[in-house]
């Protein structure tokens, strides 16, 4: 099932700029702020509303900490390497 969800993402070299995390985090909120105050155009998948996304990043990442960004196929985990990359643009 986890191979089925992931096939109908792009996984691609290049892809959207997409922010996991859950609406309830005060961690994932303070992302998608920064992101926001910094003219970032992302898509916001709530795990909570999407649980088999928790399996997916599992299977991807192996170990993680909400918030994940991914850009461009590499993953930022948690607030501060969301911050790291806002710095290296």
């Amino acid at each position: 099932m986890v191979k089925r969800v992931m096939c109908q993402f792009d996984f691609g070299l290049y892809m959207a700029v997409k922010l996991f995390g859950a609406s309830w985090m005060r961690q994932t909120r303070t992302a998608q702020n920064i992101l926001a105050s910094s003219d970032i155009a992302f898509t916001y998948v709530d795990v909570q509303k999407n649980p088999i996304m928790t399996q997916v990043l599992d299977t991807v990442l192996g170990d993680y900490s909400l918030p994940v960004l991914f850009v461009d196929g590499r993953a930022y985990k948690g607030v501060e390497k969301v911050r790291e990359y806002l710095a290296s643009l």
